[in-house]
Protein backbone atom coordinates (compact mmCIF):
# COMPACT_ATOMS: atom_id res chain seq x y z
CA UNK A 1 0.00 0.00 0.00
CA UNK A 2 1.25 3.47 -0.83
CA UNK A 3 -0.35 6.72 0.25
CA UNK A 4 0.65 10.30 -0.45
CA UNK A 5 -0.44 13.01 1.95
CA UNK A 6 -0.29 16.69 2.68
CA UNK A 7 -0.39 17.99 6.24
CA UNK A 8 0.54 21.00 8.32
CA UNK A 9 3.90 19.27 8.85
CA UNK A 10 4.58 18.96 5.11
CA UNK A 11 4.08 16.46 2.31
CA UNK A 12 5.08 12.83 2.40
CA UNK A 13 4.62 9.27 1.23
CA UNK A 14 3.66 6.37 3.46
CA UNK A 15 4.50 2.85 2.22
CA UNK A 16 3.25 -0.27 3.97
CA UNK A 17 3.80 -3.90 3.02
CA UNK A 18 2.48 -7.14 4.47
CA UNK A 19 4.66 -10.20 3.95
CA UNK A 20 3.13 -13.65 4.62
CA UNK A 21 5.36 -15.80 6.82
CA UNK A 22 2.98 -18.70 7.36
CA UNK A 23 -0.68 -19.65 7.35
CA UNK A 24 -1.59 -17.34 10.24
CA UNK A 25 1.51 -15.14 10.52
CA UNK A 26 2.50 -11.99 8.65
CA UNK A 27 5.21 -9.36 8.92
CA UNK A 28 4.21 -5.71 8.62
CA UNK A 29 6.80 -3.37 7.14
CA UNK A 30 6.21 0.37 6.99
CA UNK A 31 8.25 3.27 5.70
CA UNK A 32 7.56 6.96 5.97
CA UNK A 33 9.23 9.42 3.57
CA UNK A 34 9.11 13.19 3.90
CA UNK A 35 11.54 16.01 3.15
CA UNK A 36 9.99 17.99 5.98
CA UNK A 37 12.04 19.17 8.93
CA UNK A 38 9.16 17.82 11.03
CA UNK A 39 9.84 14.26 9.87
CA UNK A 40 10.20 12.79 13.37
CA UNK A 41 7.01 14.43 14.61
CA UNK A 42 5.08 13.46 11.48
CA UNK A 43 6.33 9.89 11.67
CA UNK A 44 5.31 9.61 15.31
CA UNK A 45 1.81 11.05 14.67
CA UNK A 46 1.15 8.85 11.63
CA UNK A 47 2.54 5.77 13.36
CA UNK A 48 0.29 6.40 16.38
CA UNK A 49 -2.80 6.84 14.19
CA UNK A 50 -1.93 3.80 12.08
CA UNK A 51 -1.35 1.66 15.18
CA UNK A 52 -4.79 2.49 16.54
CA UNK A 53 -6.49 1.56 13.28
CA UNK A 54 -4.44 -1.62 12.99
CA UNK A 55 -5.33 -2.67 16.56
CA UNK A 56 -9.03 -2.35 15.73
CA UNK A 57 -8.53 -4.43 12.57
CA UNK A 58 -6.81 -7.18 14.56
CA UNK A 59 -9.81 -7.43 16.89
CA UNK A 60 -12.03 -7.98 13.84
CA UNK A 61 -9.64 -10.51 12.24
CA UNK A 62 -9.48 -12.56 15.43
CA UNK A 63 -13.23 -13.14 15.42
CA UNK A 64 -13.99 -13.49 11.73
CA UNK A 65 -15.23 -16.80 10.41
CA UNK A 66 -16.22 -18.29 7.10
CA UNK A 67 -19.95 -18.51 6.41
CA UNK A 68 -20.90 -20.46 3.34
CA UNK A 69 -24.11 -18.48 2.75
CA UNK A 70 -23.86 -15.17 4.63
CA UNK A 71 -26.65 -12.61 4.75
CA UNK A 72 -25.91 -9.61 2.54
CA UNK A 73 -27.35 -6.12 2.49
CA UNK A 74 -27.86 -4.26 -0.77
CA UNK A 75 -24.47 -2.53 -0.54
CA UNK A 76 -22.70 -5.92 -0.37
CA UNK A 77 -23.27 -6.83 -4.04
CA UNK A 78 -19.58 -6.41 -4.84
CA UNK A 79 -18.58 -8.65 -1.93
CA UNK A 80 -20.88 -11.40 -3.22
CA UNK A 81 -19.37 -11.11 -6.72
CA UNK A 82 -15.86 -11.21 -5.28
CA UNK A 83 -16.65 -14.32 -3.22
CA UNK A 84 -18.03 -16.10 -6.30
CA UNK A 85 -14.91 -15.21 -8.29
CA UNK A 86 -12.57 -16.19 -5.44
CA UNK A 87 -14.25 -19.57 -4.94
CA UNK A 88 -12.70 -20.85 -8.18
CA UNK A 89 -9.39 -21.17 -6.35
CA UNK A 90 -10.73 -23.59 -3.71
CA UNK A 91 -11.83 -27.21 -3.92
CA UNK A 92 -12.69 -30.01 -1.52
CA UNK A 93 -8.97 -30.94 -1.56
CA UNK A 94 -7.72 -27.46 -0.60
CA UNK A 95 -5.48 -27.47 2.49
CA UNK A 96 -7.16 -26.45 5.72
CA UNK A 97 -5.75 -25.05 8.93
CA UNK A 98 -7.09 -26.44 12.15
CA UNK A 99 -8.04 -23.72 14.60
CA UNK A 100 -5.73 -24.95 17.38
CA UNK A 101 -2.90 -26.24 15.17
CA UNK A 102 -0.48 -23.46 14.40
CA UNK A 103 2.40 -25.69 13.32
CA UNK A 104 3.28 -25.85 9.64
Amino acid sequence: MRAQFKSIFGNGIFVCGIIPEGPVRVRLIRQFYTPSRFARISDYVYFFLESNVFERDIRIWNYKMYLKNPVYVSDDREIAKYRRWYSQFYSENSPRIEENDLSW
